[in-house]
């Protein structure tokens, strides 16, 4: 169980922007939210951060920040790519969606007890071969806690037919 989150972070949140609502929800201090481009950002987000605002921006580019609370939606890409994933235990070659290797980066870095609740398309469940994001949540300890199918209009602008809430967490 996630107790009040120091940080949470929200992937592509030109794409949701769920960060308000999960920062209200879960109380948490401080929310980084992770951007497609730079004209994605606005020019008031790209002046420094006053004390009383609780979120800054940044680009997807960057990669992700170890965060407690991991939020976003995916965008459905499909074309798979090589990846490498490197981790103490060595490093882990990976064939998928690029967005699929990034929320993997990111629930990797989660601290202890962390947890993922991102929207993301059946691909991430379809590409079920040796080197994919799904095949390989457990070799990196990670787990699917639960699947929601998202009703068609449940959440703007993402959802769709096909759309599904996704929730990770570290393995026990």
């Amino acid at each position: 169980m996630v107790g009040r989150p120091d940080l949470v972070l929200e992937l592509w949140s030109d794409l949701g922007e769920m960060l308000p609502r999960a920062l209200a929800t879960l109380g948490a201090e401080q929310g980084l939210a992770l951007r497609s481009a730079p004209q994605a950002i606005g020019p008031q987000q790209l002046e420094p951060v006053q004390s009383e605002s609780k979120i800054r921006y940044g680009l997807m580019a960057d990669g992700p920040v170890p965060a407690q609370v991991v939020v976003g939606v995916l965008p459905w890409r499909w074309a798979p790519q090589p990846a490498r994933v490197q981790t103490p235990d060595g490093d882990v070659d990976l064939v998928d969606d690029p967005a699929c290797v990034a929320l993997l980066r990111a629930c990797w870095l989660m601290p202890r007890p962390g947890v993922a609740g991102v929207v993301v398309g059946p691909g991430f469940f379809a590409r079920r071969g040796p080197d994919s994001v799904a095949a390989n949540l457990s070799r990196l300890g990670l787990r699917v806690i639960n699947v929601h199918t998202l009703d068609r209009g449940a959440f703007r602008p993402a959802a769709a037919r096909g759309r599904l809430l996704l929730v990770l967490g570290h393995n026990p």
